[in-house]
């Protein structure tokens, strides 16, 4: 398996992360089949994978997990700015569904 440094992938990376498979996610990415209705990411942390497939339109929908609730909580609320930010401008593009949830199955329903 060849990785690709983190510093040369276009996705945006809001934050550093112990752990993040932002380096494999090329890897990962081979293994999830185009048109993806609902891509689950249960141990997302940075949600490196998910941030990827986004960027390539591999998944319709996203369901983000992680037991750690600050990580979480920072989720919700960068996911709350950019849905704010996307009600104000206009755009042609379907809005990507994401659903984040913390330390259960449960997770958050995407939208």
């Amino acid at each position: 398996m060849t990785t690709t440094p983190a510093s040369k992938l276009a996705e945006p990376h809001p934050f550093p992360y112990q752990g993040s498979k932002r380096s494999i996610c090329e890897h990962i990415l081979s293994r999830i089949p185009a048109g993806t209705g609902l891509l689950v990411e249960p141990f997302c942390g940075s949600a490196a994978v998910s941030l990827a497939a986004a960027a390539r339109r591999r998944a319709k929908r996203f369901w983000l997990n992680d037991a750690n609730a600050p990580l979480i909580a920072l989720r919700h609320t960068i996911g709350d700015l950019n849905r704010r930010a996307a009600r104000r401008r206009s755009t042609t593009s379907e809005p990507r569904n994401v659903g984040v949830g913390s330390g259960s199955s449960r997770g958050m329903p995407a939208e």
